[in-house]
């Protein structure tokens, strides 16, 4: 197989070659046979050709010069014979024979030849074809200029040819100059077309029907297709209708096909207009065509004349000169007053025609006729009836100035500057001279500058002024030539503010001049602007005094006293002092906390009317003094675009100061969040710490009750922890409580995890073991969880009262509301930081406390057990209205004018409920204090402790609650009765405690229950 594969590889090449080559040479003699062929045939060709032209187109001798031409017969007619002639002149030197004239006449395809004749002529017509080849043999000799006897061909036109109008027929001669050897003759293919017209009735009357008849005829000698004719009708008539043969459609009446000798009709019928000018009126039928020549067009157009009753006018308004007067605007008013308008067309014609509804009355009447550039004109004549009249009028041309003022502000306003700008145009038709311009301006404009210029610069005429006039006279030597123009511009500034009731400020300006040679002319022009007259009025504040948290209401007025003007992007303002918070508005608007600014947009305030705006605004804390305040509100507007500001009057109001217990509130209480206790407290109540999310969460180290920091001071007692009620009534519980809870958990998850091991390793041989074990375990968890159950119920803690009584409270304390009202925030951003270190004044003694050295230190410290608060004790003065705790956080305020705890009488103390974050103050749950509650306070020297006696809500400028008293007591003031509409607190919660022992510092502390710790409030 191998062999074989390699044998047939070598093998086809050989083959191939052999293919190719035979190919190759085959090619090669295909060429050669048919180029010898081509040569044998050329050269045949060229020897036929010149054997049969050598004895017509060789000349005897050179230079032979004939000239041809051609006639026909005046018509050629479709089916007929036709005859052309042919002439043949020698234009060149003698001719002798032997030599023969050879003519070619090529006819038009729609032409059959049909025979000759011509002496010594030979006429072929091969095959019959288009071409007819006549010859001529010279028997003489042929001189210069010498005609040959005429040759006539005849030929039949079988059919109009394509273009229907011409044939054309093209003829030569050969000689040896060919420049006159072509001559070629057009001949017409014609017919004759006529039109008559008649009209029925020839006197009318308007709204009547007239009828025109069209008789159109072929006369021969030919048909004629695309026969029409125009017949428009005139102005006078309204075309009802037509019954013609063929199409009559905007006055063209197409009447198509039309053989010969054949007629048609079109029958016009048509109304005469209620409008129609009276007198003779002429109707031409013209244009009549078809696809042939007409060579008589005599008969191609047809005129009637009828005549309508009607009365009219008709004139030409022209210059003296004849010249007419296009566009001018006349009035014609006839004999019972009546009055007609109309513009004359560009060549200063016009016509009045009757109407129905006013007829023109025949009589004497008058016309007038007027134009720009020409001075106006009448002229009186008679109307005849049922007639027209023709009357022409003269205009006579003067110079005639347009000016128009224009600041181009429609609305301007107060201190604006403006500049009117007057172009002053001769629109007339001659030079205007001696020209003077005057403006007088309004009394709310003062004049800055002007400037005056024509079309060649600037002009400085000589000018005055008086009483707000100002005048321009340019003199005898200027002239403003026809369509000239002068502008004068004039800057002035709007007064500031502008007088009461200005709505408008007008200006005018005047110009006089001569018209023509001898008459003088005025023009005058005013601009008006739109100045706006918006006003703000306040009313009386009512009330026109106020204390703290009562209302001041604010009243406005905005009235827009312009007539045809709105203000527009209206928006009212007024900017109030921090003594005073935002209570509600009419209509709703909006107020800045941070800026004071109460603010209201009105939209728009359309003209003739006015809107109103009414304020609320509530006292506030920050009002500490009496003092007279003013009030002004602000509006801001827009007048056509442009922005402007008012102010209202001022009006006066006044705030009464009056001492207030110190305001302990900047929010709301937040709600409670009740957490119930895995233990009942002993003492009977639950957690006092609502609101707590975590029970167990106090830090040995020190962290207060809400988490929010320590505060640690070196002035004072170190303690290690801080008692919560939570945690305190569980430390109170006993060591063999915790140690019986802690064996019976211990021995639970003993047998718990017995029982489990049994349940997973039952093939286990200790699997049975455990499983009893671990019940027997569980079993025995249940006599130590009762043994912890009888313990805690068999403890009792040592009470701090002799009573558990709850005192009835003189106010009952509504329940504290959701946070959503504030102070005002003027009032927080007046707040400091922290409360300032007030000098804490030097007590005065009596002579008893003086021997008795008594302890006159202040208090530094303030610890109540069951709320788990121990605070701090700063001192704040009493300025003679409140007490200035601003700044003050978690301490508490020692109320200066109050009692030193160490001299008796009423001590007084005060404490936020809620702080400036939100967070709950130190007296946030004074409220929870019952009679016989223990407080202790601290001053530098002693330790008092003091019982709760009773609790009450009372006014905020209640100072009964802070007189000094016979005995040593204690005072416990916070906030309550939280306003949503006024933003803060109306009403003090006010705890009172006796005192019931002191202790100097150092000494053995007779109460109980030591303190073991001192933590920060950063919660309180």
């Amino acid at each position: 197989m191998r062999e074989m594969t390699n044998s047939i590889r070598f093998s086809a090449p050989a083959w191939l070659y052999r293919l190719v080559l035979s190919i190759l040479f085959a090619v090669g003699a295909l060429i050669a046979l048919v180029f010898t062929v081509r040569s044998t045939a050329l050269a045949q060709g060229a020897l036929l050709g010149a054997e049969s032209q050598e004895p017509l187109m060789q000349p005897q001798d050179s230079g032979v010069d004939f000239s041809i031409t051609k006639t026909h017969d005046s018509r050629f007619f479709v089916g007929e014979v036709g005859t052309y002639t042919i002439f043949v002149k020698n234009v060149g030197n003698p001719i002798s024979p032997p030599y023969t004239v050879t003519v070619t006449d090529t006819l038009p395809s729609v032409f059959q030849y049909v025979g000759m004749k011509g002496s010594g002529w030979n006429c072929s017509n091969p095959s019959n074809s288009d071409t007819v080849i006549c010859t001529f043999a010279l028997t003489q000799t042929v001189n210069q200029n010498d005609l040959l006897p005429q040759l006539k061909i005849a030929v039949k036109l079988e059919q109009k040819p394509s273009n229907s109008q011409k044939v054309i027929n093209r003829v030569t001669i050969s000689d040896t100059v060919v420049s006159n050897n072509i001559f070629t003759d057009t001949t017409a293919i014609t017919t004759n077309l006529s039109i008559t017209k008649t009209v029925i009735p020839i006197t009318t009357t308007p709204n009547n029907v007239i009828t025109f008849t069209l008789t159109v005829k072929n006369l021969g000698p030919n048909d004629a297709t695309g026969v029409k004719v125009t017949d428009t009708l005139p102005s006078a008539l309204t075309l009802n209708g037509s019954k013609p043969t063929g199409q009559y459609v905007n006055g063209v009446w197409s009447i198509g096909n039309l053989a010969k000798d054949e007629t048609r009709q079109l029958v016009i019928t048509a109304t005469i207009k209620t409008d129609a000018c009276g007198g003779e009126w002429e109707n031409t039928a013209r244009g009549l065509m078809s696809d042939l020549v007409d060579p008589d067009l005599s008969n191609n157009t047809s005129t009637v004349k009828f005549n309508i009753q009607n009365t009219c006018v008709i004139g030409k308004v022209k210059r003296p000169s004849g010249v007419p007067i296009g566009g001018a605007s006349v009035r014609l008013t006839d004999s019972s007053s009546h009055q007609y308008t109309i513009s004359a067309d560009a060549s200063g014609n016009f016509t009045f025609t009757n109407s129905t509804s006013q007829p023109i009355a025949a009589g004497n009447a008058t016309l007038f006729a007027s134009k720009t550039g020409y001075r106006s004109n009448s002229v009186s004549f008679v109307i005849p009836a049922n007639n027209r009249v023709s009357q022409d009028i003269i205009l006579q041309p003067i110079a005639e100035l347009s000016l128009l003022k224009s600041d181009n502000n429609t609305h301007i306003v107060p201190s604006e500057t403006i500049t009117y700008t007057v172009p002053i145009i001769n629109d007339g038709t001659i030079s205007a001279t001696n020209i003077i311009i005057s403006d007088v301006l309004d009394s709310q404009l003062t004049f800055l500058t002007y400037t005056l210029r024509d079309a060649a610069g600037k002009l400085s005429p000589s000018w005055v002024s008086n009483n707000r006039t100002y005048t321009w006279t340019l003199g005898n030597t200027f002239a403003l030539t026809p369509t000239g123009r002068l502008t004068l511009s004039i800057r002035v500034r709007v007064n500031d503010p502008l007088s009461s009731g200005t709505n408008q400020i007008d200006n005018v300006i005047r110009v006089r001049y001569n018209e023509d040679a001898t008459t003088r002319a005025n023009k005058q022009a005013t601009d008006i602007s739109f100045t706006p007259n918006l006003a703000i009025q306040q009313s009386s504040v009512s009330p026109t005094e106020a204390k703290i948290n009562e209302r001041f209401t604010f009243s406005f007025r905005i009235y827009n006293y312009h007539p045809q003007v709105s203000a527009t992007n209206v928006v009212f303002t007024n900017t109030f002092p921090s003594y005073l918070s935002f209570y509600s508005s009419s209509p709703s608007g909006s107020y800045s906390s941070s800026s004071r600014v109460f603010s209201v947009d009105l939209g728009t305030i359309s003209p003739n009317s006015f809107k109103d705006v009414t304020i609320i605004m509530t006292v506030n804390n920050v009002a500490s003094s009496t003092q007279t305040l003013n009030n002004t509100g602000t509006l801001r507007f827009e007048h056509g675009g442009k922005k402007q500001w008012r102010s209202s009057n001022t009006v006066q109001y006044r705030i009464l100061g009056s001492s207030t217990l110190p305001g302990t509130g900047f929010g709301p209480p937040a709600q409670a969040i009740k957490n119930l206790s895995l233990f009942p407290s002993p003492l009977g109540r639950g957690v006092r710490g609502e609101g707590y999310s975590l029970l167990f969460s106090h830090s040995p180290l020190g962290r207060g009750v809400r988490g929010e920091g320590t505060i640690a001071r070196a002035d004072h007692i170190p303690l290690l922890f801080h008692q919560t009620p939570l945690a305190q009534s569980l430390l109170d519980l006993p060591t063999a409580f915790w140690v019986a809870l802690g064996i019976a958990v211990l021995l639970l998850g003993a047998g718990f995890l017995g029982i489990a091991f049994s349940l997973g390793n039952r093939a286990s041989d200790w699997a049975a073991w455990a499983r009893q074990m671990g019940i027997a375990v569980s079993l025995a968890s249940l006599f130590f969880f009762g043994a912890a159950w009888w313990l805690k119920n068999s403890f009792t803690l040592p009470q701090t009262a002799g009573t558990d009584e709850i005192p009835t409270l003189t106010n009952t304390i509504p329940p504290q509301p959701p946070q959503v009202a504030f102070p005002p925030p003027e009032w927080w951003d007046a707040q400091p930081d922290r409360l300032p270190d007030y000098p804490v004044p030097t007590p005065t003694l009596t002579s008893d406390q003086k021997a008795s050295e008594v302890d006159d230190t202040p208090p530094t410290r303030l610890l109540i057990p069951k709320l788990g608060l121990d605070a701090i004790v700063k001192y704040v003065p009493f300025d003679g209205f409140t007490w200035l705790i601003s700044g003050l956080q978690n301490e508490i305020a020692w109320m200066g004018s109050t009692s030193w705890p160490g001299l008796g009488s009423n001590t007084a103390l005060a404490g936020h409920v809620t702080l400036r974050n939100g967070a709950d103050g130190p007296f946030r749950y004074l409220d929870t204090l019952r009679k016989g509650d223990e407080i202790r306070l601290y001053t530098e020297k002693g330790v008092y402790l003091y019982r709760v006696q009773e609790s009450l809500v009372v006014k905020d400028d209640d100072f009964s609650v802070v007189q000094p008293t016979q005995e040593a007591m204690l005072t416990l003031i916070t906030c309550t009765g939280w306003n949503n509409d006024l933003g803060h607190y109306l009403e003090r919660l006010v705890v009172h405690a006796t005192l019931e022992k002191s202790q100097t510092i150092g000494g053995v502390m007779p109460w109980g229950v030591p303190f073991l710790g001192y933590g920060g409030l950063g919660g309180y």
